[in-house]
C-alpha cells in the first residue's frame, strides 16, 4: 500500500523547481504527492522498502485527476 502527504487547501500550490524549469500550480493533494515523490526519491537510495513505496504512488499518478500537472513537476 502506498501513501503520501498532503495538505487540506481550497485553493492550488504554485510549485517551481527551477533544475526541470518546472512552474505550474495544482491542487495541494497533488502537490502533496510530488512532495513525497522526492522525499522517497531521496531515501530509495537507502531502503528497497522507499523505492517499493516511491513505485506504488508512481503507478498511482496515472490515475490521478491531476497526473498531466504531476508528471512535469516531478520528471
Amino acid at each position: 500500500m502506498g501513501f503520501y502527504i498532503a495538505l487540506e487547501l481550497p485553493h492550488p500550490i504554485r510549485l517551481m523547481r527551477p533544475g526541470s524549469f518546472f512552474d505550474g500550480g495544482m491542487s495541494a493533494n497533488a502537490a502533496g504527492i510530488v512532495a513525497t515523490q522526492f522525499m522517497l526519491n531521496g531515501f530509495a537510495e537507502h531502503s528497497p522498502a522507499f523505492a517499493e513505496k516511491y513505485r506504488q504512488i508512481y503507478e498511482y499518478i496515472g490515475s490521478h485527476p491531476e497526473t498531466q500537472k504531476i508528471h512535469p513537476a516531478i520528471d
